[in-house]
């Protein structure tokens, strides 16, 4: 068994649109690993402008194939369990308490952007000691910002940078329109 198969990985974020590149990273990336979760957060202290968290999980959702009732909404579960904002801490402290890890390790997936706020997140040295952190290398990709850009401006380019049923919800819901 391979060092990433016998981690569990974690890949957190705003997803805010989820778009082709986190798909990617969930088919390319997360498949090396024993089990994967992907985590939609619930708030992003470092992100502004974050649409309803109910929108963003429904998109994920699509993108990933996955029933709402199949799928384990973790943010809304310990949302309930703990008062106040819910960190990265609470979900690795809930996989630890709640998990048969059978002495597999967890790895946190961040995109790149999330490099520079890493040292500011909640308990990191709990997180430290409880996972590994590994962050996906940048590319020349088109962020979740300038597809919102995109949307808000009418480009309808934006739509070849989000899967197709992606598309469909936010044209449905009129997402990311201005106002």
């Amino acid at each position: 068994m391979s060092c990433l198969g016998s981690k569990i990985a974690i890949f957190g974020g705003s997803f805010n649109p989820f778009t082709n590149v986190h798909l990617d990273i969930v088919k390319n990336v997360l498949s090396e690993y024993l089990d994967y979760k992907v985590v939609v957060s619930i708030e992003n202290p470092f992100k502004d402008n974050l649409i309803s968290y109910t929108h963003r999980l429904n998109m994920a959702d699509l993108a990933l194939d996955i029933q709402p009732k199949d799928s384990f909404d973790f943010s809304r579960h310990l949302k309930r369990k703990y008062s106040g904002p819910l960190r990265t801490w609470h979900i690795l402290e809930h996989i630890e308490n709640n998990w048969q890890l059978g002495g597999r390790k967890i790895e946190l997936i961040f995109g790149n952007d999330i490099k520079q706020e890493i040292d500011q997140f909640e308990k990191i040295d709990f997180i430290r000691k409880h996972a590994s952190i590994r962050f996906l290398p940048e590319t020349n990709i088109m962020h979740a910002t300038d597809i919102r850009k995109m949307i808000s401006e009418n480009n309808p380019e934006w739509e070849k940078y989000v899967p197709f049923e992606v598309a469909n919800y936010i044209k449905l819901h009129n997402l990311y329109s201005e106002k």
